[in-house]
């Protein structure tokens, strides 16, 4: 099973998914003034801003150590002069691609730890302007950074319950522009208080060398804006073998569909029996969707390597289901691997012919939040329950929103499921719990066109051209070179007329579109 998620950004992610949603109980009070105390930074306590705290960590000692310096800043602001900085340094960190064998799968590898400026936690309760459990909220913020390539800040919800215990919520990653070293950038996104949280606060942090500064912070109410319907989609990660004997008759079964995500590399190792499992999902009416060739850190795989990832993969499960005669022809959704992305990969997903990105930022997807290039779900864990996401979909219905859960491996007992598996009892309670709900669920593919079609943003992806192998919109020497390299193989990229192998008729196609 490759190693899932970054270790450093999704540490505390995994501990959160247990009593996320909020329930809808008794009308409560909404926010009047903005909650967070001191939110321009703008009055002192020492050298420090008044109701923050500088934290970090990190496992590593001694001289290797990274380093985190905070910044109360006094001549540089968003709409004031006084904000907070951080800045790493010592960090060192390597991407290691294929680190849990057979070529799939990536990890980043060294150093850990990161660093923030964190607001004063802010009360669950009942009283004047305390958040109250069962709401969602919309958070801002300001902010400069020097990171905008590959390691940019993140931003985690941080719920703490009676006890003192701390989970934490994924959200949307910033995607700093070019400038944000210069110019202030905002920052917004939106969350839900659970039923367990007794106090929360919200930080963006560093886990890389460079800096942060960070301003103008504000927390409101947040009503998200419905669909005609509620909707549910199950996204499957991987290709699990196991899924076609433990997943899929009970899919079956229940009368449901369901989105496949399959990483193709897998396939290419196996192609008899793999195809095979592949083309049983297809042929039961479910989704095949694309979740790369080796499973990679998309932000940390250079541009040839980023291309072939996404158009390769598409290309093999297309060519798939044509020699085997699926109704599906067009695998047009894709799967970030370890939900690894930035504003370049999301270019590179667009360009590559895909019409939408399935992240694993948390949340809903709605009409006034909806972007199809990062989708908002809810991860299933070992550890969650039908009761759970019995509430993922009550949220839903109340707000008429669109709910995505991501599921990777359905195993015969709990003893075999690793943290993101799901055992086979535990897969019918969830399944159970939906098809009581009567909850309307549609595969990834078909929600997605409902709830465009409100919105009137139909994504077209650009058309690929015959024999553009890389998916940059021109058909030159970078295809030839895919295609002479897998010269006779089969099946793999370069077979431009899908008979199952390349050739001089390949050959022929890819020079007639030379450069068109």
């Amino acid at each position: 099973m490759k190693q899932v998620m970054m270790r450093k950004f999704l540490a505390g992610l995994a501990a959160l998914m247990l009593t996320l949603l909020p329930l809808r109980g008794v009308a409560s009070a909404a926010i009047t003034t903005n909650p967070i105390a001191n939110p321009q930074v703008a009055t002192a306590s020492g050298a420090n801003p008044a109701n923050w705290t500088f934290s970090s960590w990190t496992s590593i000692t001694g001289a290797n150590a990274p380093v985190a310096t905070p910044a109360y800043v006094t001549n540089d602001g968003h709409g004031d002069s006084t904000s907070m900085k951080v800045t790493m340094t010592n960090y060192d960190t390597t991407y290691v691609p294929g680190a849990d064998g057979g070529g799939v799968g990536g990890a980043l590898t060294g150093d850990d730890g990161d660093a923030k400026w964190i607001f004063d936690p802010l009360t669950v309760g009942t009283g004047a302007n305390q958040l109250q459990s069962g709401k969602q909220y919309a958070f801002s913020m300001w902010y400069k950074t020097n990171l905008t390539g590959a390691f940019t800040p993140k931003v985690v919800v941080d719920y703490m319950d009676a006890a003192g215990t701390e989970s934490f919520y994924g959200m949307s990653n910033p995607e700093p522009t070019a400038d944000a070293a210069t110019n202030w950038n905002h920052y917004s996104n939106t969350f839900y208080v659970p039923a367990t949280a007794a106090k929360v606060t919200v930080f963006m942090f560093i886990d890389h060398n460079g800096w942060i500064q960070t301003d103008d912070y504000s927390l409101t109410d947040y009503t998200p804006v419905g669909f005609n319907q509620p909707l549910l989609t199950l996204t499957f990660d991987d290709g699990q073998e196991d899924n076609v004997t433990n997943a899929l008759p009970l899919i079956t079964q229940y009368g449901l569909k369901t989105t496949q995500c399959f990483e193709t590399q897998t396939l290419l190792n196996q192609p008899t029996q793999v195809t095979a499992n592949v083309m049983a999902f297809a042929n039961a009416g479910q989704e095949i969707c694309s979740h790369t060739i080796t499973h990679p850190m998309l932000t940390q795989i250079n541009d040839t390597q980023l291309t072939n990832e996404l158009v390769q993969s598409k290309a093999y499960l297309e060519q798939q289901l044509a020699a085997n005669h699926a109704s599906q022809t067009v695998v047009s959704d894709f799967a970030s691997p370890y939900g690894d992305y930035n504003a370049h990969v999301n270019a590179a997903i667009k360009a590559a012919g895909y019409a939408s990105h399935r992240t694993v930022d948390e949340g809903f997807n709605s009409k006034d939040n909806f972007d199809a290039y990062r989708l908002r779900v809810q991860n299933i864990f070992n550890t969650t329950t039908a009761s759970e996401v019995a509430a993922w979909i009550k949220q839903a219905q109340a707000d008429k929103t669109w709910l995505i859960l991501v599921y990777h491996r359905v195993t015969t007992t709990a003893a075999e499921a690793g943290q993101y598996d799901t055992d086979k009892a535990t897969f019918t309670a969830h399944l159970d719990a939906i098809k009581n709900s009567g909850i309307k669920v549609e595969t990834y593919h078909d929600a997605l066109a409902e709830v465009e079609a409100q919105l009137g943003t139909v994504v077209t992806p650009p058309a690929a051209k015959t024999g553009d192998l890389t998916g940059d919109g021109v058909v030159n020497d970078d295809d030839a070179t895919i295609l002479f390299a897998n010269w006779g193989n089969n099946p793999k990229a370069g077979d431009i007329d899908k008979n199952g192998v390349v050739n001089d008729d390949d050959a022929t196609l890819l020079f007639a579109n030379w450069s068109k």
